[in-house]
């Protein structure tokens, strides 16, 4: 069995073209076995570390910072026998690794026992897209696969969109979401004021103290 290495920027690599699900996942404490000790596995484990996941890879070889990087390091080659016991205990597994044949091993085993898998050489259960986080707002960007070049391009562009008064209505609109709770009973209708309050001249134009005071006073009024 060959060793785990990193995939080659170089080499064609064949994407299935279908629909998926944009969605954000909550994994916390989640564990995850990562295949693989290249730049690619080194992204992707910095990832799921800054969701607070637990992670392990498993590799004959890494790099420099993924020794340096909080992770449970296995060092090991892994044979096509140990997969589904090397598997077992995980929540989601990620084929890293450089050798197509190794990863279509890891693939199929993650889905023979009903676990998410990510593939670094084509699509599978789910992408980890180009994404950003600023004061609450995420925003995340793929292309399928066809360009992870243009989808971090295109993430820059978006993060140049997000202004401190968006920031700071997305501060008020939680607020506003509380209040309303316990104040509106009817979804429908906390709605329609959330989205009235979007638009409020007054609201944009205050220091936050100053409009939260203001969000309090129309609450009432659409109480009454």
């Amino acid at each position: 069995m060959p060793s785990m290495g990193i995939i080659s920027r170089k080499s064609p690599i064949a994407f299935m073209v279908q629909k998926m699900l944009p969605i954000i996942l909550n994994v916390k404490d989640k564990k995850i076995l990562i295949f693989g000790g290249g730049e690619v596995s080194e992204r992707r484990a910095r990832k799921f570390l800054d969701a607070k996941a637990k992670v392990t890879i498993i590799s004959k070889d890494f790099t420099p910072q993924l020794k340096k990087m909080n992770v449970n390091i296995i060092e090991k080659e892994v044979k096509k026998s140990e997969i589904p016991k090397l598997i077992k205990n995980y929540d989601i597994i990620l084929a890293c690794t450089s050798h197509e044949e190794l990863n279509n091993s890891i693939e199929e085993e993650a889905r023979k026992q009903g676990k998410l898998v990510n593939r670094a050489d084509k699509i599978s259960d789910f992408i980890i897209p180009a994404s950003f986080e600023v004061e609450g707002v995420v925003i995340a960007v793929s292309t399928l696969g066809k360009s992870p070049a243009l989808a971090k391009l295109i993430k820059r562009r978006i993060a140049k969109l997000i202004t401190k008064e968006d920031v700071k209505m997305l501060k008020l609109q939680e607020y506003a979401r509380e209040l309303l709770k316990n104040k509106i009973p009817e979804q429908r209708k906390r709605k329609e004021i959330l989205k009235s309050l979007l638009s409020d001249y007054d609201i944009a134009n205050k220091d936050i103290e100053e409009a939260k005071k203001i969000i309090r006073r129309k609450i009432e009024c659409f109480r009454e």
